[in-house]
């Protein structure tokens, strides 16, 4: 009896190190809602090895509601799709570095609800799966303003502590952040991460307003949720 528990021991145990040889960063989900007026936004998954080897990771794809209407197209470690495929190898992340998937969207002024479900398992071990998910609602959000022009989106919209903005850093000059009524909210240096902490600011609607390099100004609009 000891023997077989032992056995039992030893094999979950492997189970458990095989299922730990990998992570994802920031999440293995994307669930959010989207203005109508969202231009292209990359949503990317990565996957850190944590293996003393080599890591090969393979995919397929589970579900796929998203509208036709829609525009999206995917990347993984080493390959871009046009939409996306059935599913992938990878190519091989290297010890102590990181794969990804990403997924390119926009909602086209289209609104509506649907998600895309990819399984995700180490090539050498299909027994343990995991999910990455990408659901989105897009919807003209309550109390946004339109503004004309936005080449960039804000996401999560509305938010609660910090929010992501898909503008390239390297050519942002200052954000600014204004409520309603035109009173600076927040002024900000442009960071690397595309990341904004707006855990400060109170509950209501905000301008965000992007000032480029070349003194070019944009502006879209933000919901901050109540703490």
């Amino acid at each position: 009896m000891k023997k077989y528990l032992y056995l039992a021991f030893i094999f979950l145990s492997a189970t458990y190190i095989q299922a730990q040889s990998y992570t994802f960063s920031p999440s293995n989900k994307y669930v959010e809602t989207l203005d109508i007026n969202c231009g292209y936004t990359d949503f990317q998954v990565d996957i850190v090895n944590h293996k003393s080897t080599k890591l090969s990771m393979t995919w397929y794809l589970d579900t796929n509601t998203f509208l036709k209407a829609w525009d999206y197209s995917l990347c993984d470690f080493g390959n871009c799709f046009v939409g996306i495929p059935s599913g992938h190898q990878m190519d091989s992340i290297s010890i102590g570095s990181s794969g990804f998937l990403k997924l390119n969207f926009s909602p086209q002024g289209i609104a509506g609800k649907g998600e895309v479900r990819m399984i995700i398992y180490e090539t050498s071990n299909p027994s343990v799966k995991d999910t990455i998910l990408f659901s989105f609602n897009v919807a003209k959000l309550a109390g946004i303003k339109e503004i004309a022009n936005a080449p960039f989106c804000i996401y999560p919209n509305p938010a609660n502590t910090s929010v992501n903005l898909t503008f390239d850093p390297n050519k942002i000059a200052q954000i600014y952040i204004y409520s309603l009524e035109g009173k600076e909210a927040m002024k900000l240096q442009p960071n690397m991460s595309g990341i904004i902490d707006v855990s400060t600011l109170a509950a209501g609607t905000y301008i965000v307003s992007i000032i480029d390099k070349q003194n070019h100004s944009y502006r879209n609009t933000l919901i901050k949720n109540e703490k």
